[in-house]
């Protein structure tokens, strides 16, 4: 996927319009968006994602979250992003669910999307293409299926999400395969793997099962293991040799017997030799079968006598003659129903050769051929028709070309009246364009000043506040400055006098003190000290040399502190001046409302602009309006005379028309004359002949079939009476037979 052009409205941190050439790159595969924090970097990421799916690149943030908090409520939030695969380009628009201050119900969320592979791409496209899916949910759909992603596999292959890659790369293998399979399209191979562990497991159920029916099976054979199992069938087969050896022996009976039947034969010549036969081997072959089933009664079968195939020799004797007899019968029957069908069918070809039949055939021949003796005339008929129909056509055709030539005249003349009115109009709307353009050269001169009164305002309360800041910092230096003065006093006090009172202590009655000399001390320093307190402690309260030094270094400091704070209070004071002195020179030359605040002014201000700038524009087209309206004036009235020829030329055509089409049905009523109504088409005069050729062929056809079946029923006569006459002859020595084989000795 390679993006085109992406366009933002009130989308993010991005109130207006924005739009991303990504064709300006020129091919490059690598470039760098760059911008500070709050720039709108992720933003233009989240719009990529959020065309697509509706989704934005970081899970942190809410589609319905993304309308830009600066943007107009009559603007709405749209992403259109044109992008190309393979070698088709696309177009996504997308718009989410937002509020609008009036409004009771959120706008709710619509996305559309386009195939742009044919549409002209120059500068955008005047044309967005074919209509794919519309629909937020249609829309995400086919990207998926266009794209192979869905958005989470998106934003982790394609579009990593800032601050996220090393959630990318210790994503689970879940997670980590579906994208593969994607990137690598090893769908086939995973479907391979899984059909590979279904068979296995088929496999191995079957395995299971085989060895539970040969545990199974072992337990109904009544033994341990497979070991005992195969013994078993060791002994079964010795046991099959044996019944085998038994069989060959039943085949030695069946061969005594059928030198039984061989006796039976030489005594019973007269009987058909292959009928008999044949029941007799039939009767000797299932007796084998019995014998060979029944392998407990092969002794009784070795001890059986000549007599006993004597008897079922008779017993087959017998049986045989009751089927020849039953056969006569089923031959006299057949006989009768043979000379019934014959008779009839004799009488069916008496019919058919009747006069009355005759003359009926006649008739139908007569009628075909003077149906095919109009052909002709109806030809003739048809073609006046077709003339007539021809000319019928070209009338109608002239007179909606008149018609068409009239109301184009009419609608010529309501253009040409319609294009003059619109261009005294444009003419009009065309005279305001200087007016307008003055109106918003003014206006957008005052909304410059208002919006630079505007951002001086905020400069002049960041410049007051800091000068507060500054008035301040300046008093609480000056209070700590006082008390460290004050510190400094009083540790030099103390020190003063804890030196007093050291010297105090150790004056002496009648010794001259060290600083003035008297041998009187009056008023020594030390009666200062109250009798409660241990003069042993009046040296731990005399402040060091090092403390007292540190004391005016900090006086020091402060002083030097107060001093810059003292330049910085001016330098912000004067700054604050100079803002409020530039506010009072800039002036205000827009009249303020009542109860109007400077932003809603802005507002106010910027819709007077839009709306000189939308007529200076409406002007301006008018003006191009106008060269166009006159061109088409001149072009109309021009159409309107060509119309007005043209109604003249398909007047006349019409009236020849007319005049062809009354000379082409007084032809085809000429030609009707003497044709019956229900043949004058070629159609219906083919169905009558064809109904008539129908008629007679299945006439001529009924006699041949009556003839054909008569031949038939006389042929299927001489048979029945030859089957008749073998059945007899076969009964009566099948009845031989089985009085030759009662009279047998037994």
């Amino acid at each position: 996927m390679r993006p085109i052009r992406l366009s933002m409205c009130a989308f993010g941190p991005y109130a207006g319009k924005e739009l991303v050439d990504f064709r300006e790159l020129e091919g490059r595969s690598f470039f760098l968006i760059h911008g500070p924090t709050g720039s709108g970097k992720t933003a233009i990421l989240d719009a990529i994602c959020f065309a697509l799916y509706g989704k934005t690149s970081g899970a942190e943030r809410d589609a319905s979250d993304m309308r830009s908090h600066y943007a107009d409520d009559t603007v709405p939030t749209v992403v259109i992003l044109d992008f190309v695969v393979g070698q088709k380009e696309y177009r996504v628009e997308r718009s989410p669910s937002y509020e609008v201050s009036g409004r009771k119900t959120p706008i709710a969320p619509n996305a559309t999307l386009w195939d742009r592979t044919s549409t002209d791409q120059e500068e955008g496209g005047s044309g967005e293409g074919r209509v794919i899916a519309t629909g937020v949910r249609a829309v995400t759909t086919e990207i998926e299926g266009i794209l192979g992603f869905q958005a989470d596999q998106f934003r982790q292959v394609v579009l990593l999400p800032q601050g996220q890659f090393r959630q990318a790369l210790t994503a689970d293998s879940a997670e980590r395969r579906d994208i593969m399979e994607i990137l690598f399209q090893t769908e086939p191979y995973r479907q391979i793997e899984e059909a590979l562990k279904v068979e296995a497991k088929s496999l191995a159920s079957k395995l299971a099962q085989q060895t539970d029916r040969c545990d199974t099976l072992i337990g109904q054979a009544n033994v341990e293991s497979v070991e005992e199992l195969e013994a078993s069938y060791a002994k079964t087969c010795a046991e099959m040799i044996k019944a085998r050896e038994a069989e060959e022996a039943a085949k030695e009976i069946a061969k005594q017997a059928a030198q039984a039947l061989e006796v039976g034969k030489k005594e019973a010549e007269k009987l058909q030799e292959a009928a008999a036969a044949a029941a007799a081997l039939a009767e000797l072959t299932a007796r084998q079968e019995e014998v060979t089933a029944k392998r407990d009664e092969h002794d009784a079968a070795r001890r059986a006598s000549a007599c006993e195939g004597a008897e079922r020799l008779y017993v087959v004797a017998t049986e045989t003659a009751k089927k020849a007899k039953q056969a006569a019968e089923s031959a006299d029957r057949k006989l009768d129903e043979a000379e019934e069908l014959a008779r009839r069918a004799r009488e069916k070809l008496e019919k058919e050769k009747s006069p009355a039949r005759a003359k009926e055939r006649e008739r139908a021949a007569k009628a075909v051929i003077q149906l095919e003796s109009l052909k002709d005339q109806v030809v003739a008929i048809d073609e006046a028709r077709g003339e007539a129909v021809k000319a019928a056509r070209a009338a109608e055709k002239a007179a909606k070309s008149a018609q068409n030539a009239e109301d184009k005249k009419k609608k010529a003349d309501a253009r040409l009246k319609e294009a003059r009115r619109k261009l005294d109009g444009v003419l009009k709307t065309a005279a305001e364009r200087p007016r307008w353009e003055a109106a918003a050269r003014e206006v957008q001169q005052s909304l410059m000043r208002i919006q630079e009164r505007e951002k001086l305002e905020v400069e002049q309360v960041k410049r007051q506040q800091v000068a507060n800041e500054a008035a301040d910092a300046v008093r609480s230096a000056e209070s700590r400055l006082t008390m460290a003065k004050e510190d400094v006093e009083r540790l030099q006090d103390s020190w003063m006098s804890s030196q007093a009172v050291a010297m105090a202590m150790s004056l002496e009655w009648g010794k001259p003190c060290p600083v003035c000399g008297s041998i009187e001390h009056p008023n020594p320093a030390d009666e200062a000290i109250g009798e409660e307190e241990d003069r042993a402690h009046v040296h731990e309260r005399i402040p060091s040399p090092d403390e007292i030094a540190n004391a005016r270094r900090t006086v020091e400091s402060l002083e030097k502190e107060c001093g810059r704070l003292r330049k910085a209070a001016a330098d912000a004071a004067q700054a604050a001046a100079t803002i409020k002195g530039r506010l009072e020179a800039l002036g205000m030359d827009v009249e303020i409302r009542e109860g109007e605040s400077l932003s809603d002014l802005i507002h106010r201000i910027r819709d007077e602009l839009s709306e000189a700038e939308a007529q200076t524009e409406k002007a301006a087209k008018a003006g191009d309006e106008a060269g166009r309206l006159e061109q088409q004036t001149l072009e109309l009235e021009e159409l309107l005379a060509n119309a007005d020829r043209e109604l003249d030329t398909a007047q006349k055509a019409r009236s020849e028309a007319e005049a062809k089409l009354a000379a082409a049905r007084a032809k085809v009523e000429e030609r009707e004359l003497g044709i019956p109504a229900d043949l004058r088409s070629p159609d219906a005069l083919e169905r009558a002949l064809a109904d008539k050729k129908e008629m007679r062929d299945s006439l001529r056809k009924e006699l041949d079939q009556a003839e054909q079946a008569a031949a038939a029923r006389e042929q299927a006569l001489a048979v029945a009476e030859s089957e008749r006459r073998e059945a007899k002859r076969y009964a009566e020595e099948a009845e031989g037979t089985r009085a030759l084989a009662a009279n047998s000795p037994s």
